[in-house]
């Protein structure tokens, strides 16, 4: 029961931050890859498809601004595998 309370705190904190424009931690880590990564699975915890596709369409674009392309290519096999991107 506790870990289900944490998972509904942290996905409603989730939520809030991620549509409070002004928040200061999405203003200062707009490119954090930790973050977006920890984003996603809260997502995919709380089964939210349309916060997963952005999650990972974020992550994505971090890890290729970054230079890292195979993190990048294994982030799209799993939305691909987890059925969440790929073709319509």
């Amino acid at each position: 029961m506790h870990t289900l309370i944490m998972r509904v705190s942290s996905y409603k904190a989730w939520v809030a931050w991620t549509e409070d424009p002004d928040n200061a931690l999405a203003n200062e880590l707009p490119r954090s890859i930790d973050v977006q990564l920890e984003l996603l699975r809260i997502a995919e915890q709380a089964k939210d498809e349309p916060r997963q596709v952005l999650g990972y369409e974020r992550l994505v674009d971090n890890y290729l601004s970054a230079g890292m392309h195979e993190p990048a290519v294994s982030v799209l096999r799993e939305a691909v595998g987890h059925g969440i991107l790929g073709p319509a």
